[in-house]
């Protein structure tokens, strides 16, 4: 089971959402869908449930298409975790927990990446900016220079 530190994590984290005990104790497919649908969206990824209804072809095209996508991010921590489609239709709590903590630190991971990476090309950013200023200002000082070369050769 996750601790209640990572459930007030990801309750924190994803306010679309809520996670409480006694759904992950219980957890239900529609439940882990949802759940795992808005994990992607943290992501970016444009995630929309099928209006059709359950059991339908474009419904478990759907579910297996989330199941790729959570399956891809899990294996990035171990390869040897799997999520397949039978986890997602009989989840249990387990294995559930288990896939939950994983994703919460991948999402911790990426975010902490990101800021990283923002903040060095950010500061990239700004010193070219600096270095543009100086080539300009530069620039004007030898336009200057030049006028004033040829105001004095006039006289």
């Amino acid at each position: 089971m996750l601790s209640k530190e990572y459930l007030d994590s990801w309750n924190e984290l994803c306010a679309e959402c809520k996670m409480v005990e006694s759904d992950l104790a219980n957890p239900s497919e529609a439940w882990l869908t949802k759940i795992l649908m808005s994990y992607l969206r943290m992501f970016g990824y444009r995630v929309e449930v099928p209006c059709s209804e359950d059991g339908t072809r474009e419904r478990r095209q759907f579910l297996i298409k989330l199941v790729r996508h959570i399956d891809h991010i899990y294996k990035i921590s171990d390869k040897s975790f799997m999520f397949t489609y039978y986890d997602l239709l009989r989840p249990t709590p387990k294995k559930t927990s288990h896939m939950l903590g994983i994703l919460l630190n991948y999402l911790y991971y990426m975010n902490m990446f990101k800021t990283n990476v923002f903040k060095m090309a950010t500061d990239k950013l700004k010193e070219r900016q600096e270095l543009i200023d100086e080539i300009k200002y530069t620039i004007e000082e030898m336009k200057r220079g030049v006028v004033k070369q040829k105001r004095c050769k006039k006289r």
